[in-house]
């Protein structure tokens, strides 16, 4: 099974995301558009949180527990305190793209046919399936990104 293609498409995101976050002060990344809507860069958080677990379930690597319980599946989408600086988040970002690249690059043929350690809501049950619709998530997630950004303006 050939993963580039899944590779591609991170690549392809990874430049969508950092455009969205070019350029955006760090106080409007922090506003929320209307209820129920999460600001900007709590969206942005959670799709960098997304490569973290791509990372983690490929290599075993210990998750940022605190990001996770602020960026992570079932968090509040309120940020904290003292949130990351749009900057830090494209900083962290660059160095998770880094890390994620070569993850998927040294995949062996077995980890990719390998079950996942949980199912996502696709019907390939392999770990090449599972990253595939994390990779559908973060697009989703690039596209709010995107649509909350211009709201801002």
């Amino acid at each position: 099974m050939n993963i580039s293609i899944t590779i591609s498409q991170f690549e392809l995101q990874s430049a969508w995301y950092l455009k969205e976050l070019a350029n955006l002060a760090d106080s409007d990344s922090n506003k929320q558009m209307g209820e129920g809507l999460n600001s900007v860069k709590w969206v942005a958080g959670h799709t960098l949180n997304t490569r973290l677990v791509i990372i983690h379930l490929i290599t075993g690597e210990g998750q940022d527990v605190e990001f996770s319980k602020q960026f992570g599946k079932g968090s509040t989408g309120a940020l904290s305190a003292n949130p990351l600086s749009v900057e830090e988040l494209i900083q962290k970002w660059n160095d998770v793209n880094a890390r994620l690249m070569a993850c998927l690059g040294n995949m062996t043929e077995e980890k990719l046919m390998s079950p996942p350690p949980f199912q996502a809501s696709i019907s390939d049950k392999t770990m090449h399936g599972f990253i595939t619709y994390m990779a559908a998530h973060e697009a989703f997630h690039i596209g709010q990104m995107s649509v909350l950004r211009k709201l801002i303006k």
